[in-house]
């Protein structure tokens, strides 16, 4: 049942969807249409523009002409040229806007011929004038005035102006076509969605009433887990309090044992005997400030070396040789008091002392030893 409903749900929804995006590419595809229909409106109304200045300004030259006929002033022939050289722009712009269009640039094509006669026929008067024929300039006027150049030009551009209006009048026609096909598309979807929309309204109340049921049951079954959750975060709780005293118990051991090892250097620190503290190996792994001046090694000269090197026992011949009895007993863990000992300095020179040597333990491990050295004169 409910795989039935959110079925027949989804359906609706899909196709109200469905409508909603072909609507929508029909509304787009209109104002794709509306926007080429614009810009070719915009294209037509310049082409008209276009072909009105040129009709404008033929006649303008054809009147400068007239005139410089009749005065010979050289401002008139300028004025002529410049109202001829106009027409060619517009008949370029013209020429351009319409380039797609064979049978308007056959037009056009004629026009500039006939722009260009009337240019060079203007020249040709100038050149007359300049040489005083007078006579000859009114004469090749005559003979002009029967070809009524104007009005062939204008037979040239009416039925340029024409078709240009009639596109104009198809394109509003085709477009009022369209809105009147998009609006019914539109509200024919708009009413077929809200159709959709009812139906699936219908379909949601249902099941939400089913829901509605389910989640009494539900509501039901998360109190009693609840109740679950709440004992089990109590012990969770009681754990994690026992864990954080553990923490913190551990924490205050650790610095107390941090401070206790800092009190213990500091105390080494101020012993006027000189104390070498050594590992394992017999090698110097700490010593105090007055072993580095009763030497005149610098620490880092005398850390990591054998303590052989700094002090010397006098030699038995019923025991060990001196070099080894001091490391015989740090390895051995044996103590050593009250011997007498010899300091080596750097300048080869040794000083007289008492020694005492103390093992380190760890677990019964031997794992170092303490030296201290006493010095019988004063440094």
């Amino acid at each position: 049942m409910k795989d039935k409903t959110l079925y027949a749900i989804s359906l609706l929804f899909g196709l109200m969807g469905a409508i909603i995006v072909g609507v929508s590419i029909v509304a787009v595809r209109t104002i794709d249409r509306s926007e080429t229909s614009s810009a070719w409106v915009n294209q037509t109304h310049a082409t008209i523009y276009e072909l009105d200045g040129m009709m404008s300004e033929f006649q303008a030259g054809e009147g400068m002409l007239r005139t410089f006929a009749l005065t010979g002033e050289v401002r008139d022939f300028t004025e002529c040229r410049s109202a001829y050289f106009e027409v060619l722009a517009h008949h370029a712009v013209a020429q351009s806007l319409t380039r797609d269009n064979p049978e308007i640039q056959s037009s056009l094509a004629q026009l500039e011929a006939a722009v260009q006669a009337r240019v060079e026929l203007a020249d040709s008067l100038k050149k007359l004038h300049d040489a005083g024929r007078s006579e000859d300039v009114r004469s090749v006027l005559r003979r002009d005035a029967g070809t009524m150049a104007l009005a062939g030009f204008q037979r040239l551009i009416n039925p340029l102006r024409n078709r240009q209006f009639e596109l104009l009048s198809d394109r509003d026609r085709d477009s009022f076509r369209q809105a009147q096909n998009t609006r019914f598309v539109i509200l024919l979807g708009v009413a077929t969605n809200l159709l959709l929309f009812g139906g699936a309204t219908w379909l949601i109340r249902e099941t939400l009433a089913t829901r509605r049921q389910l989640t009494q049951t539900l509501q039901q079954a998360n109190t009693v887990l609840e109740q679950k959750v709440q004992e089990r975060t109590s012990e969770l709780t009681v754990a994690n309090q026992r864990l954080t005293r553990e923490n913190r118990e551990r924490k205050w051991t650790t610095l107390s044992q941090e401070r206790q090892l800092r009190y213990n250097h500091a105390i080494v620190d101020t012993v006027s005997e000189l104390v070498f503290v050594l590992s394992k190996a017999r090698n110097v792994i700490r010593l105090n400030p007055v072993v580095a001046h009763a030497t005149g090694f610098a620490e880092e000269e005398i850390l990591g070396r054998p303590i052989s090197q700094f002090i010397r026992l006098p030699a038995e011949e019923t025991v060990a040789p001196a070099a080894d009895r001091l490391l015989r007993a740090v390895a051995e863990g044996r103590e050593l008091t009250s011997q007498e000992a010899e300091l080596l300095a750097r300048d080869g020179k040794s000083r007289p002392g008492i020694i005492s040597v103390v093992p380190l333990r760890d677990d019964d491990q031997v794992v170092g030893a303490v030296v201290v050295l006493r010095l019988l004169a004063p440094l």
